[in-house]
């Protein structure tokens, strides 16, 4: 008896195969750079006051900071008073910036799971870990810097495969060294953070509008910051073998009113 062909594209050999095989390439697939503005957003206001303390003081103080220069050709014989003054407003708002960096990545994963923490408990939890974090920055700059002398193509083969070594190492509990090996294989598995830097170099090309573009593109930058978060819990979800979408980004239950 001659037997039937099987079919090479089912995935499956049980009833309904076509939605089996619909879920199985849903769970390996990663959503558009694009599609995380929307769930980044939602993290901040799932943290509001949390956000505008921790990322918008600092930003504010380095806005300011930078402000003359916008102007620099209107007020040329005030530019280094202007700047010696405010400049300082600026250092400040970095360091502010680096100190919270850690607490602000603690609010971001969070969010991803549509939780809440207080701006104050997140800060401890992440001054609690801040030398890694700083050993982390710093360690990342050198290889950036480095790959960047050698002929600038090494550079963005290495910058989107260490992206999200400071969410494996404050959500891991992981060494200096071990984040970045994380985030590397994370890379080599499912890619997804090219789209991030395209998505993060677009929305900053307004900036070279005085004022009004500079002020765009960092209200931007700052809606979109926790989209690196969004996207490592998707790797982390993917590696798992579950679907990559993350709790932020499901859509609201319909109201019953």
């Amino acid at each position: 008896m001659e037997e039937k062909p099987q079919d090479s594209n089912n995935l499956t050999k049980f009833p309904e195969s076509d939605k089996a095989n619909d879920l199985h390439a849903d769970k390996g697939a990663l959503p558009s750079a694009f599609d995380l503005f929307g769930p980044s957003v939602s993290i901040i206001k799932n943290n509001l006051v949390g956000f505008l303390i921790l990322v918008g003081i600092p930003l504010v103080l380095i806005l300011v900071g930078q402000g003359p220069d916008l102007v620099k050709g209107a007020h040329a014989g005030n530019t280094v008073t202007i700047n010696g003054g405010l400049g300082t407003l600026a250092g400040i708002g970095g360091i502010l910036a680096l100190i919270a960096g850690p607490g602000v990545i603690v609010m971001e994963l969070m969010g991803t799971r549509k939780e809440s923490i207080t701006w104050d408990a997140a800060l401890k939890q992440g001054l609690s870990i801040f030398w890694r974090y700083l050993g982390l920055t710093i360690l990342t700059g050198i290889i950036l810097v480095i790959s960047f002398i050698l002929l600038i193509v090494p550079f963005f083969i290495v910058a989107p495969r260490l992206m999200l070594a400071p969410y494996f190492l404050i959500d891991k509990k992981m060494g200096i060294i071990d984040s970045l090996k994380a985030s590397w294989d994370a890379y080599k598995a499912h890619k997804g953070t090219w789209g991030i830097i395209g998505v993060f170099i677009l929305i900053n090309l307004p900036s070279i509008i005085p004022f009004v573009g500079w002020l765009v593109s960092n209200v931007l930058t700052f809606l979109y910051g926790p989209s690196l978060a969004v996207r490592y819990q998707q790797v982390l979800n993917l590696s798992a073998g579950k679907p990559a979408k993350t709790p932020i980004e499901e859509a609201p239950a319909a109201s019953n009113a």
